[in-house]
């Protein structure tokens, strides 16, 4: 008798003691208690991908390298890798594994962009004309924006962040625009419209954030 009640009062939220099996209402209760304890500090990564923007692609309208804008997009991708990491900490389960395959998908998509704009860059630099140098300084900036819009969506599913939603489609809309425009004009317009509108949502909910503590 006493065992049989010390094993009721310990059995999972998600069995239904009826029929001694799952309770899906109760299952999914508990994944959406779990998710809604992850904090991922979407302002956070905003302001690191407007500032990683606004320096790199001001910099590549100035004439500086490359590897600026690759810096600054790498350091992007470590903050946001590092943000969603410390949110789900302390959360076990499926949640916190969310959380960390999240991370590294940035980190190994970043990863092969770096491969590819690398392959890229020896082929284009090969063939040396000046519509080659120019597909290259396209690709150079769109191929990782398409990433980062793309994840920037599925985030939003992911996390239940609609903000996300909406910068991942600016971002897409403005590495378009961006592209069509062509270079030099392009890197004002990702700095300016890209880079500006990631800060902007940023620290609009930055500051929504502190206004409700």
């Amino acid at each position: 008798m006493t065992t049989a009640s010390a094993s009721a009062g310990t059995s999972s939220p998600a069995s239904s003691p009826e029929t001694g099996g799952l309770d899906p209402a109760a299952a999914l209760a508990t994944i959406r208690t779990q998710r809604q304890a992850v904090v991922v500090r979407s302002d956070l990564i905003l302001i690191a991908w407007g500032l990683a923007w606004v320096v790199g692609y001001v910099s590549l309208a100035l004439g500086a390298g490359q590897a600026v804008l690759g810096g600054c997009l790498m350091a992007a991708v470590i903050v946001t890798a590092v943000v969603v990491t410390l949110g789900a900490r302390g959360i076990r389960g499926t949640t916190s594994r969310t959380g960390s395959v999240y991370g590294a998908t940035w980190l190994a998509a970043m990863g092969l962009v770096t491969v590819l704009l690398g392959r890229a860059g020896t082929v284009l630099s090969d063939i040396g004309t000046e519509q080659a140098h120019e597909l290259l300084r396209l690709l150079s900036s769109g191929i990782p924006c398409l990433v980062v819009g793309t994840i920037y969506m599925a985030s939003a599913m992911l996390w239940e962040e609609t903000a996300l939603a909406w910068t991942g489609a600016w971002i897409l809309a403005v590495t378009a625009l961006a592209t069509i425009v062509g270079t030099p004009a392009a890197w004002w317009v990702m700095a300016v419209l890209g880079g500006g509108g990631l800060l902007a949502v940023g620290l609009v909910q930055l500051a929504m954030r502190k206004a409700v503590r």
